[in-house]
């Protein structure tokens, strides 16, 4: 292996990464999934990793309309609103529920399985609770 031109470079941990498969241990801000908003201890944002990531970042793509924001790609956030206002029978919407958070929640590479959905309506609100398997254990979401 030849030496970096710049002898600062460390290129052999970057080459060890270009050629890993392993995915990095993932970090997010905890959540407060009650009020919607981050958790703070002594006014400072907690980070979380694992499978607790994971749920933080399913719970905020299943926050966002995709396609609504600039700031996401297009494969971030979900298309559930459109499910309302159809004339559907709630077994037919449930089941487009569940393909919309799917798809919603497949572009994670994290994320292995989607399983065990309960989906309901009721009037403008809908309510789904399902398991996430990832390679750091499974998650329960209630959304």
């Amino acid at each position: 292996m030849a030496d970096s031109l710049f002898p600062f470079i460390d290129t052999t941990q970057t080459m060890l990464d270009a050629n890993s498969t392993a995915l990095p241990m993932p970090h997010e801000y905890a959540w407060d999934y009650d009020n919607d908003c981050m958790k703070l201890v002594d006014g400072k944002p907690q980070v979380v990793s694992g499978a607790e990531a994971i749920k933080v970042w399913a719970w905020n793509a299943l926050q966002t309309d995709r396609y609504r924001y600039k700031a996401y790609t297009w494969d971030y956030g979900h298309e559930l609103k459109s499910l309302f206002g159809l004339d559907y029978s709630d077994e037919v919407r449930a089941a487009e529920a569940e393909r919309f958070i799917r798809e919603c929640l497949s572009v994670n590479p994290y994320i292995k399985d989607i399983s065990d959905f309960n989906i309901s309506f009721k009037g403008d609100t809908l309510s789904a609770s399902f398991r996430i398997k990832t390679p750091y254990g499974e998650v329960e979401m209630n959304v």
